[in-house]
């Protein structure tokens, strides 16, 4: 349409042209009737998997000091009872195995089944009772809240989060081709839209925004387009499928294209003037948005709170995993300890020279 003005086989275009420098030097525009901001639409992020998360609670590091606490805690109590076996002349409250165990059922039930007379226990048992009902707490609460509520992969909000997704691979950029969307990024010489045009594949150009709209839609892409238009568009395919960025940027006017020193270019100013301080621009675009929408609903009237999700046996898969894997674990230490039996049986056997088993053993 720039190149039909330029040419004056119109006398005027109109069509969300944006005014550049560069198309000035070819054609008349009025002035700006229509002011908007550039964004970025994705798809909408899918919804995170809860099967793990049993254990998101905790990061990596806690979970390995809670094990190195289980650990320790049994051989620290099997140590001062040991002490006091022989320093003090006192039987031992129970054994390693039993203090372990039943600081691990601490952990998990809250409970204890070790009744002790000696007070260095009492007090090893007091702390530890306080450190597990504090672990027991946190864990608790923040699985709730996991569980509860629905987490969603990490959107592209602005320019930098689409950067550092195209660093990892995850989004790629997708502009128009010849548009003022292109312009920014290929002619920038420095900054973030430099380094954005740099991860740019000539692939992923577009011909019009409902060609791009339909390219989000198809995979991990990062569409770059005028605001308004955007929006059209993905409220037309189904608002709920896409994603636009909180942060925009790059704003831009739109103006009517005009042939060079058009005479009637004056009084095109001044009725786009009166269209937009009466109010009637921003009202046209807030029809176009509710037009598509269907009978002019609002996102609060549309939208339902669902709220928090159920808890679902996907979510506990993990619990499922993990008791799956102790009696598994369980059956081939049952195993190897019937055969550890019989071959001890064997052993303890003694024949004679005729064969025949030693009365001594036999009793």
């Amino acid at each position: 349409m720039i190149g039909m003005s330029a040419r004056r086989e119109v006398d005027f275009a109109i069509n969300e042209i944006t005014i550049t420098e560069s198309r000035e030097t070819v054609v008349d525009f009025t002035k700006p009737y229509f002011l908007e901001s550039t964004t970025i639409v994705t798809r909408a992020p899918a919804q995170l998997s809860k099967a793990g998360a049993i254990f998101t609670p905790f990061t990596l590091l806690v979970w390995l000091v809670l094990a190195l606490a289980m650990v320790l805690i049994g051989p620290l109590l099997n140590l001062f009872s040991w002490v006091m076996e022989q320093y003090m002349s006192t039987p031992p409250d129970s054994s390693l195995q039993m203090f372990t165990f039943n600081m691990f059922r601490n952990m998990v039930l809250q409970g204890n089944m070790i009744v002790t007379e000696h007070w260095p226990h009492r007090f090893i048992f007091l702390f530890w009772y306080l450190f597990c009902f504090y672990i027991y707490a946190l864990y608790q609460g923040t699985l709730t809240a996991v569980l509860a509520v629905p987490q969603f992969e990490k959107p592209i909000d602005s320019l930098n989060d689409l950067l550092a997704s195209m660093k990892k691979g995850e989004f790629t950029l997708s502009v128009p081709y010849a548009t003022s969307n292109e312009f920014i990024f290929k002619e920038a010489t420095s900054g973030i839209y430099k380094n954005i045009w740099d991860l740019f594949n000539k692939a992923n150009y577009v011909k019009n925004g409902d060609e791009g709209i339909a390219k989000v839609l198809s995979g991990k892409f990062g569409f770059v387009n005028a605001m308004l238009a955007t929006e059209i568009r993905a409220t037309r395919e189904g608002r709920e499928k896409f994603y636009l960025a909180r942060q925009s940027f790059y704003p831009q006017g739109y103006g009517m294209a005009l042939n060079s020193g058009a005479p009637y270019k004056r009084v095109f100013d001044r009725a786009l003037s009166q269209l937009t301080e009466a109010g009637l621009i921003a009202k046209w675009a807030r029809d176009e948005v509710n037009s598509v929408k269907g009978g002019g609903a609002s996102d609060e009237e549309t939208s339902e709170d669902s709220g928090p999700g159920a808890i679902t046996l996907v979510h506990l898969q993990a619990a499922f995993f993990i008791l799956a894997l102790g009696i598994a674990t369980s059956a081939v230490v049952l195993l190897f300890e019937k055969q550890a039996c019989c071959l001890r049986s064997k052993s303890d056997l003694e024949f004679d020279q005729n064969g025949i088993p030693s009365m001594s053993r036999l009793r």
